[in-house]
């Protein structure tokens, strides 16, 4: 459960670049199946950026059933700000979303 909780959250968190690069690209639904033709682009977009919304939610049920943590109260003497190390993926994205020719 542990590997696939951790699948997920590898997927959130770069699934928003994926949608930032299909929105871009205009790849849309239609071409997938003749009844899907009449579909405007926005349903596609809003399909796109649904799906890692749904995936957050999976996400948040398969942690009710992780084990629980071994943190006794008191045990934390002190907390840290974030290291840089999230600081280039948000870059990424805002890059890439300043590239974006379009609404």
């Amino acid at each position: 459960m542990n590997f696939i909780y951790r699948l997920l959250l590898t997927f959130n968190a770069t699934s928003l670049i994926i949608v930032i690069f299909l929105i871009k690209e205009e790849v849309t639904l239609n071409s997938l199946h003749e009844r899907l033709n009449s579909l405007p682009n926005y349903v596609s977009y809003l399909v796109y950026f649904l799906l890692p919304i749904i995936f957050t939610y999976f996400s948040l049920l398969i942690s009710s059933f992780l084990g629980n943590s071994n943190i006794s109260k008191g045990s934390i003497t002190e907390v840290e700000n974030a290291n840089n190390a999230f600081l280039p993926s948000y870059l990424g994205y805002f890059f890439v979303a300043l590239s974006v020719n379009n609404c």
